[in-house]
């Protein structure tokens, strides 16, 4: 019998969904044991929609790990059109601060270059 589904609709932590996973997976091996021991539909059906759901945890779990690392998507997305958006301070020529140097290095203190 496939369990109740965990509902994503509030914030879950990767520990919530981890678990769920794993209670999933073992269903899943029951599963797979009583169809070795013989031909049932309705359990390959079950195994199938697992599946299915053990693929969107994954998801699940890859994309609240990235957000826990990274921010909110939306707010990742903002600051990346902000620094596009950005004017770029001219380079200096090599040789003149050392390489690579912009003009911004010009307004530190000189202890702080």
């Amino acid at each position: 019998m496939i369990g109740r589904p965990l509902t994503f609709s509030n914030r879950v932590t990767p520990n919530q969904i981890h678990t769920e996973i794993e209670r999933i997976s073992e269903e899943r091996q029951e599963l797979w044991q009583r169809l070795s021991e013989g031909l049932d539909t309705s359990v390959q059906g079950q195994i199938k929609e697992l599946d299915a759901h053990l693929q969107e945890l994954w998801q699940s779990l890859r994309q609240e790990k990235a957000r826990l690392r990274f921010g909110e998507r939306e707010e990742i997305v903002r600051r990346a059109r902000a620094e596009a958006e950005a004017p770029r301070l001219p380079r200096v020529p090599d040789g003149v601060l050392g390489r690579g140097a912009d003009l911004a290095c010009l307004h530190q203190p000189a202890g702080a270059r």
